[in-house]
């Protein structure tokens, strides 16, 4: 008979002063903050032209709850060679954001890539701590001749390690032995065999129970050695050293009520004391304290003193240091269920399916949820569904090294084994030592982890000799997108330094940075680091990844390739443009855009400098009665309507290529070398500050028309074309209507429908969109994250079984 054999439960929130000597282990423990990044795809497998579409989720990596307010998310697309395809940039607001990656890159090639993201806080930890997801990007071609079954074939190597519960083999006592079975490219494989002593006696036979997983118990002695011997390859592996004295866990499954724990010892000391301390995500929870006599009997740990996930046992001595550890998964089924109810689950071609969410009862009146849903083509799916979910990689894949396949298969049970059960091998194998909040105690971390909002732009004004830092001078900074447009003043430390921070912009613009010397000349050397810093070296489990992928289901290529044979049918120039009948009529030329840098909208006067206007010796002379409500006497300019609100002075500000510069600077300008003169004056110059106070004169030179990177005939002056934030872009599902519902032309959509940002903050929310022409099953797949950290999931499916009649 079993009973439970606890002395001392210490509560880390109630603990009294006199305690604290129990609890340096505890203490020793406490991991840093950090965070998490989970992306939601609308799918893992995409063809040449697809779109990937992602939500992005950043909680606290203990309580799960969204992080507040807004931070860069950087998106890594990675080849199977490693190489960085695609680097985007996203804003995370409030713990979420959408994106999407489009694959219409011709440039691209067939075969497995990475999907990375990390914040600016994450990234000094490390690619173990990145969000990272293996996808597969696919050629159109016909499927009729696949095979159904890929080819068995037997490995050339395999890789066989060793796992003992516990940490170690312990001698005269039962022991649980895991183990992982992989070929040459570290994919799991199926084996079985046997274990023998060092004279050859079988002791026991053995095989893989899961993904190459499995486990079997015996006693050892440390007068023997013992290994394991694979059926078929003749290959032998010897089994790790056995310990003859100490002490070690072992566990069993946890039920609805308790988890057992066995203190395994081989000689009884009537004085010896061990604790056993529970931590949760680098947290303490417990300190539990049998006695001496329960020592090898069952121990019950009352769930109370575990939490959902992955929960780490630790056997302290009486000197409270580790001598064995056991991490043991806690799965509670906790996690919302949001019920998906649809019009009808049989429906036809291009029929409208209205959706409504409903919140359980046991959601808290002030909590809300923020959710993604899919709707997409089952055949595009692996036959067991999508590899991981919110719940697989927040509790498991998120908090151990180590590359898991399909993780959300852990979390089902099959005909051979249990969730369980699997949870149970997959927490043997991958062992304490790949526990990843054992590798981020505060005592072990060096740096301070920041959040970042925005692009950081920094550098150096030197003397033109780039001998001599120039402190304390001014430097501009200017950035022409549209709406998103920045003039801002700065200046350089002792060092030479600038920066300007938090700069938000979509797309690419063409940035100016102007550093001056003491005497508010240009005479210098600006320099500009790269605003987008080089990407984080991608690691040795992000690299596993990368070679580690299901197959593909034949079902998406069949009907991809009809897909496209019907398109091509209805679009055969669908891949080449061919021009229609063109009339040429006698019409004035509209002169096109120019490239100039810009932070203002339509100036209020713009002149185009052509050869006639060469003859003119500067600017001045050039605008003398050119521009009404513009006095020009000799080089002073006073524009009519403009207020002079620095002491008398009435010269406009000049701007050259962008940036503020100086009288002198312009009138040194040759007309030849000057492409457009523009004016503002009253309102349009508002966006220059009190600077355009008495309005504004803008010299564009031919030399500086935006492209990559400009020579600019500026000194001081670093002009470049910058990536900024990938710009938003909305989900494509048609409306149909009467009008349109009989159109000829084909809709063939793999993704049905894709919403990234749904916030539930009532009962219930109803959506609704259109089947395409495809006849096939469907999946509704629904995840998120409530505000107090609760993962919310929900599923359905239905039907397109029928063509629409017209």
């Amino acid at each position: 008979m079993y009973k439970t054999l606890i002395l001392i439960v210490f509560f880390l929130g109630n603990i009294s002063v006199g305690l604290a000597q129990d609890l340096t282990f505890i203490e020793h423990e406490k991991a840093i903050p950090f965070e998490k990044v989970y992306l939601q795809t609308d799918r893992e497998f995409y063809f040449m032209g697809d779109t990937l579409w992602f939500a992005t989720y950043l909680v606290n990596a203990q309580s799960h709850t969204p992080i507040a307010g807004k931070c860069n998310l950087y998106v890594d697309l990675i080849n199977a060679e490693g190489d960085f395809i695609r680097r985007e940039l996203f804003m995370l607001d409030d713990g979420t954001c959408p994106g999407y990656l489009s694959f219409y890159d011709k440039t691209l090639e067939e075969g497995n890539y990475l999907l990375r993201a990390y914040t600016d806080y994450l990234k000094p930890f490390g690619d173990d701590l990145y969000f990272s997801k293996s996808i597969k990007l696919l050629k159109v071609k016909n499927s009729f001749g696949f095979n159904e079954e890929a080819e068995n074939t037997t490995p050339q190597k395999i890789d066989l390690q060793f796992f003992p519960e516990g940490g170690f083999l312990l001698n005269g006592v039962i022991n649980h032995v895991a183990f992982t079975a992989t070929d040459e490219n570290g994919r799991a494989i199926d084996v079985n065999g046997r274990v023998v002593d060092n004279t050859g006696k079988e002791l026991l036979r053995f095989e893989t129970a899961y993904k190459g997983m499995g486990r079997f118990i015996f006693i050892p002695e440390t007068t023997n050695t013992y290994f394991v011997e694979i059926n078929g390859t003749g290959d032998r592996f010897e089994l790790p050293e056995i310990r003859k004295k100490g002490a070690k866990l072992m566990a069993g499954l946890p039920n609805n009520e308790f988890v057992n724990v066995v203190v395994l010892t081989p000689h009884y000391i009537a004085d010896q004391k061990y604790s056993i301390a529970v931590l949760h995500r680098g947290e303490g929870l417990a300190i539990l304290q049998p006695t001496s006599a329960s020592l090898s009997k069952s121990i019950k740990i009352s769930n109370e003193y575990l939490r959902p996930g992955i929960n780490r046992l630790v056997l302290l001595d009486e000197k409270m240091e580790p001598v064995s550890e056991r991490l043991v998964f806690m799965d509670f089924k906790d996690e919302i269920n949001i019920a998906i109810k649809l019009n009808a689950t049989a429906l036809t071609t291009r029929d409208k399916v209205d959706l409504t969410l409903e919140l359980p009862d046991n959601l808290a009146s002030a909590e809300t949820a923020k959710l993604s849903m899919v709707v997409v083509n089952e055949n595009i799916l692996n036959a067991s569904g999508p590899s991981q979910n919110m719940k697989s990689y927040l509790l498991a894949d998120s908090e151990l090294k180590g590359n898991i396949d399909a993780p959300l298969d852990y979390f089902s049970d099959d005909d051979k084994l249990t969730s369980g059960q699997k949870l149970d091998l997959l927490m043997l194998t991958h062992g304490w030592r790949n526990y990843l909040w054992n590798t981020i105690r505060s005592g072990d971390v060096d740096f301070e982890p920041k959040a970042q909002q925005g692009i950081s732009f920094s550098g150096m004004v030197k003397a033109p000799n780039n001998k001599k830092v120039v402190a304390n001078t001014e430097v501009v900074f200017s950035l022409g997108a549209g709406s998103e447009s920045y003039l801002i003043f700065g200046s350089t430390d002792l060092n030479g330094y600038y920066a300007f921070n938090n700069i938000v912009f979509h797309d690419s613009a063409l940035v100016l940075i102007q550093g001056k010397n003491r005497r508010d000349k240009t005479n210098t050397t600006t320099v500009l680091d790269d605003p987008w810093f080089a990407a984080p070296e991608l690691g040795r489990i992000s690299e596993k990844k990368l070679k580690d992928f299901h197959d593909i289901p034949v079902s998406a290529f069949r009907m991809k390739y009809l897909n496209e044979l019907a398109l091509e049918e209805f679009y055969p120039d669908r891949n080449s443009r061919m021009l229609g009948e063109i009339n040429i009529l006698g019409q004035k030329k509209e002169e096109p855009e120019d490239e100039h840098f810009r932070i203002y909208g339509t100036p209020d006067y713009s002149i185009k400098v052509d050869e006639n206007s060469y003859m003119y010796t500067n600017i001045f002379q050039f605008l003398v009665g050119r521009v009404p409500g513009v006095q020009v006497v000799g080089e002073e300019i006073n524009i009519r309507g403009a207020t002079s609100l620095s002491g008398g002075d009435t010269n406009p500000l000049f701007v050259l290529d962008g940036i503020p510069t100086d009288k002198d600077m312009v009138a040194d300008i040759p007309m030849a070398d000057v492409d457009k003169v523009e004016v503002l004056k009253g309102a349009s110059a508002a966006i220059f500050g009190m600077r355009g106070a008495n309005g504004v004169v803008i010299i564009f030179t031919k030399t500086g028309a935006s492209s990559d990177y400009i020579s600019q005939p500026i000194p001081g002056t670093v002009i470049k074309k910058i990536k900024g934030f990938a710009p938003y872009r909305e989900f494509y599902s048609p409306q149909y209507t009467a009008s349109n519902i009989s159109s000829v032309i084909p809709d063939f959509r793999t993704t049905l429908y894709w919403n990234p940002k749904i916030l539930m903050d009532q009962p219930t929310k109803s959506f609704s969109f259109f089947t395409c022409d495809n006849l096939s099953h469907y999946k509704v797949f629904l995840e998120g994250i409530t505000s107090d950290g609760r993962i919310c999931l929900g599923e359905a499916d239905f039907v397109v079984d029928r063509r629409r009649e017209n």
